[in-house]
């Protein structure tokens, strides 16, 4: 069951409901990242509260009792304190994750924005597609784009033969360890 103010106030102190209340999706939209962390260490720290106060009921009631089954609803107005003081920092910490992700997109954003103003290339700027494809075509086909050094040149070409060597080397090496293994039986 989700609390709601009508819920919440009976079972709350001042603090604890002004801290409920603050939590509701009307007003939880105002704080700044450094008032929602405040506001989820006071609602963890007066959730760990309740959750405390419940569990030494819950003993006393069962030493009384003489049986664990006798102190089901003993405590019941502490469990729900306890219920609504979590929905609390649930929401604030639902709300700190969506400020941070949203901190993280912005400078992502920024980041962008500011590699593309440093490259100079940015929407609508630069060669297009057509010149793009051109020099990757031309690359592609081993030419050269007109800049390319000799050895600039070999370096290419042995990085496009780098795969096919590499597994030449998987196939030399399975096979010697076939080898090993047959010998040494």
């Amino acid at each position: 069951m989700t609390y709601t103010r009508n819920h919440a106030r009976p079972l709350l102190n001042d603090s604890e409901y002004e801290l409920f209340t603050l939590s509701l999706s009307d007003r939880i939209t105002d704080l700044n990242q450094a008032e929602l962390n405040k506001a989820i260490t006071r609602a963890r720290r007066a959730r760990d509260k309740a959750s405390d106060l419940v569990k030494r009921q819950a003993g006393k009631v069962r030493q009384s009792a003489g049986a664990r089954g006798g102190a089901l609803n003993a405590n019941e107005r502490s469990k729900k304190k306890e219920v609504a003081l979590s929905e609390a920092l649930g929401r604030f910490e639902k709300r700190a994750a969506a400020l941070e992700e949203a901190e993280e997109k912005a400078k992502k954003r920024e980041a962008l924005a500011h590699a593309r103003s440093a490259s100079g290339k940015g929407p609508g700027k630069g060669k297009g597609p057509a010149g793009g494809a051109k020099n990757r075509a031309a690359r592609r086909a081993g030419g050269s784009t007109g800049f390319q050094s000799d050895s600039a040149g070999k370096k290419a070409e042995s990085a496009r033969r780098a795969p096919q060597t590499r597994i030449n080397a998987s196939r030399s090496a399975a096979g010697k360890r076939g080898q090993s293994r047959r010998d040494s039986r």
